[in-house]
């Protein structure tokens, strides 16, 4: 089903699987205790130096939102180390709302393949506090939980308290003195987290608009809600290729296991969740877009959907793969370690709540 998207989104949509393919290796079992390896400096420098930015920016709406979720699809499916989901989702449209000169910095940052990354899950204003010293310098002092690709990144984009208790949109240069990042071991290999804890950092005050904060935070989280329906949507899809491939090939009884109905039933049910979670993030994303319906809802139920297929799904493929499908080997961990963390991410904005606390 194409869903009514245009030609050009549906080129695009082949155009970046194109790059994809190109690009990234093919997963060869990575070994699930070893931790993350980092970014995929190559792809990230092909996707933002290559333009790529354009097309899941919001401000000049050159590609529609249910077009992002396809496009983000395909970063899913491919199962790339890259922050997408962050970056697409949170950072680039809050920084689109910042006053020019500052939004202008992160974006052509971001498009000489830069980092700016924030925090798994959404904002959370009260784990950290800003103080103004003489001078108007400002320093920062928390702990921001589960950063993705703290390590790689130039600097963070985060929610913090001002002295008064007032909300404020600050950016964090992670090599500055007074930040310390710690990794945290988690079980998805696609991503890699730290806790950065500030002591006393340097920090840059982006936006203290109070409205600005209260309402374009909650569209980014929203976004981003729809970005991990798409990773989930993309992953599962992924495997069920995978698993539809090896039943074609595994032979049992002198005939393909893949004849089995009781084969055929499991990945049948899989097939119907990738195509119902299309169906029901495509309809989040036109409802955010077009303002009608009960957009932030639909985001809700989509996002509970997809990342309960994801993983129920995942499990599914690994069955019908058998004996094989437990191994590294078969590199189909990858997905289901993903599917973990996808699934376990808040599945509630919270700082909506936070700010109007």
């Amino acid at each position: 089903m194409h869903y009514g998207f245009t030609d050009d989104e549906l080129d695009l949509a082949r155009s970046l699987a194109s790059v994809l393919s190109a690009v990234v290796p093919p997963h060869q079992g990575e070994d699930p205790d070893s931790g993350g390896t980092g970014v995929d400096d190559r792809l990230w420098s092909e996707l933002t130096r290559g333009g790529w930015l354009a097309a899941f920016q919001l401000k000049d709406q050159s590609v529609s939102r249910p077009a992002m979720v396809a496009l983000g699809e395909v970063l899913g499916r491919a199962g790339v180390r890259i922050p997408w989901v962050n970056t697409f989702g949170l950072v680039l449209p809050l920084i689109e709302k910042l006053p020019s000169e500052v939004a202008k910095d992160l974006l052509a940052a971001l498009g000489d393949g830069a980092i700016v990354t924030s925090p798994a899950g959404g904002f959370n204003q009260e784990e950290l506090v800003v103080s103004a010293l003489k001078g108007g310098e400002s320093r920062i002092t928390g702990v921001i939980p589960f950063v993705p690709y703290a390590r790689d990144a130039q600097s963070i984009l985060a929610l913090a308290s001002g002295e008064d208790g007032s909300p404020l949109l600050v950016t964090i240069d992670t090599r500055a003195n007074g930040v310390e990042l710690r990794d945290v071991h988690s079980a998805d290999l696609l991503n890699d987290y730290a806790d950065v804890i500030l002591d006393e950092a340097p920090t840059l005050v982006v936006s203290a608009d109070y409205e600005l904060l209260r309402d374009e935070i909650h569209n980014a989280e929203l976004q981003y809600s729809l970005f991990l329906s798409a990773e989930a949507i993309g992953g599962l899809d992924g495997l069920l290729t995978r698993a539809i491939d090896y039943v074609c090939q595994r032979h049992q009884f002198g005939v393909p296991i893949g004849s089995f109905q009781s084969v055929k039933h499991m990945l049948a049910n899989v097939s119907t969740s990738v195509h119902s979670g299309q169906a029901i993030t495509y309809l989040a994303a036109s409802a955010m877009e077009s303002g009608l319906g009960m957009g932030p809802a639909d985001v809700e139920c989509a996002r509970i959907y997809t990342a309960n297929n994801y993983l129920h799904g995942s499990e599914v493929i690994i069955q019908a793969h058998g004996g094989f499908g437990f191994t590294w080997e078969s590199g189909l961990h990858i997905w289901y370690r993903n599917a973990m963390a996808n699934y376990h991410l808040p599945n509630r904005m919270r700082s909506l709540a936070s700010l109007e606390r």
